[in-house]
């Protein structure tokens, strides 16, 4: 490593100490946030931490399936879903879920068009059928 970036990364530390989040610490480095949780993940490294908690792989599974549920006959999309729920986390977390449920046969992808003004597909997610309906 070049003298500047162990610096940077030291740098990187301090302002963790302060109290700043890593997109603040980034930015007043002059790095990328991205560089940031590198940075991050280099500090723990260096105090033993090799493991980093992360979510459980279907922590959305249940919160999806459940706004389904409550809304049966609504068609919802991954952005829908990301803004009903409205919990930390992106349109590619919810996209890859509806996916997942999708193949597991617990959701029904419908194709259609974006509006009614803009005919570009879209897809929409709603729950299989309404014998799951029922039982869930």
């Amino acid at each position: 490593m070049s003298f500047n970036c162990d610096r940077r990364r030291e740098r990187f530390v301090a302002y963790r100490r302060q109290g700043l989040m890593v997109k603040e610490a980034a930015e007043r480095l002059g790095v990328s946030e991205r560089t940031g949780h590198r940075y991050e993940q280099w500090y723990w490294r260096t105090k033993g931490v090799t493991e980093m908690r992360r979510r459980e792989a279907n922590w959305m599974r249940p919160l999806i399936l459940a706004h389904l549920r409550a809304y049966p006959d609504q068609l919802f999309s991954a952005w829908d879903m990301v803004r009903k729920l409205g919990k930390p986390t992106n349109q590619v977390t919810a996209a890859r879920t509806l996916r997942g449920l999708a193949a597991d046969g617990l959701v029904e992808l419908v194709v259609g068009p974006t509006c009614e003004f803009d005919p570009r597909p879209a897809r929409r997610y709603r729950l299989a059928s309404s014998a799951l309906r029922e039982v869930a």
